[in-house]
């Protein structure tokens, strides 16, 4: 009787373990189908304080491909469209993306991604994705929707 009782609990471990979950929502199970496809920055923020206003980029849209492929465009702030292409993964409990190719951007005056590439992400759905890093100045947080 305590062999069923164990192996119960064995295996529910099993199954809760595999439905981790990021902590503003989503399935880490489903996260390399959610990732893939390209996505628009909507929000910035710097320990919870919108710098969305204050962003010296405009139209950032993000790309993963399914094959590890990178890209990124945006239009920075002497009106240049600039892209850049690299690769991207994910840790192996898919709670980190490192994204790697690319060179640093100047998001507001005074604060850049410069020697930044990996990110944790805190939420991802299929049409959803924020993700965060963190410096001396605080947590920076992204908010993309998928287009």
């Amino acid at each position: 009787m305590k062999t069923i009782f164990y192996l119960t609990l064995f295996i529910l471990g099993l199954s809760l373990a595999g439905c981790q979950k990021y902590e503003n929502g989503g399935r880490a199970s489903s996260a390399i189908r959610n990732i893939v496809g390209t996505w628009k920055l909507n929000n910035y923020y710097i320990s919870g304080i919108s710098f969305t206003s204050n962003l010296q980029t405009t139209d950032y849209k993000e790309t993963f491909e399914e094959n590890g492929s990178y890209s990124r465009q945006y239009v920075d702030s002497l009106n240049q469209v600039l892209s850049e292409t690299g690769g991207w993964d994910l840790d192996g409990e898919k709670t980190r993306v490192s994204i790697n190719g690319v060179g640093s951007i100047a998001l507001t005056p005074g604060w850049t991604t410069q020697g930044v590439n990996t990110f944790k992400i805190t939420l991802l759905t299929r049409k959803e994705m924020w993700y965060t890093y963190t410096d001396a100045a605080g947590t920076h947080e992204f908010h993309f929707n998928k287009l």
